[in-house]
């Protein structure tokens, strides 16, 4: 995040990114540990906390990943996909149908809640350039 004309850019991490935090990539926590000094806050959206525990319940180690999911989404502000979220997302999913563009939902339940509240997706995930007006930086 840097800071822009006296107001701090707000990053929502994508599950992409908090995948690979779990897993240990240096530079994803080198990322984060920049974004904890300079006191930005870590976000991420319902839809990626419901990715996360359905990666923990279908893994080998479904007790540790639990607990390793819900550590970090305590460390973190969840937004929610609220009605305001889903508005856009209609009409995203209608946009992207016409111009054969689409992305899976959960990355447009993701796009749209970013949209909602006006903040840039962290992520590693290309599907999100499709999404017009979505402001995107790749981790």
């Amino acid at each position: 995040m840097e800071k822009m004309e006296g107001w701090w850019r707000l990053l929502i991490l994508d599950t992409s990114v908090l995948v690979d935090l779990l897993r240990g990539d240096k530079d994803i926590e080198q990322r984060i540990r920049g974004c904890e000094e300079r006191r930005e806050p870590l976000r991420t959206t319902s839809i990626s906390s419901f990715e996360l525990y359905y990666g923990a319940y279908n893994s080998s180690m479904v007790e540790e990943n639990l607990s390793l999911v819900a550590d970090l989404l305590r460390a973190l502000d969840v937004l929610e996909f609220d009605e305001k979220a889903s508005k856009i997302a209609g009409s995203i999913l209608v946009e992207l149908r016409k111009e054969d563009r689409e992305i899976g939902l959960r990355d447009l339940f993701i796009a749209a809640v970013a949209l909602s509240v006006d903040e840039t997706v962290a992520t590693r995930d290309k599907a999100f350039e499709k999404v017009r007006g979505l402001k995107v930086e790749f981790w």
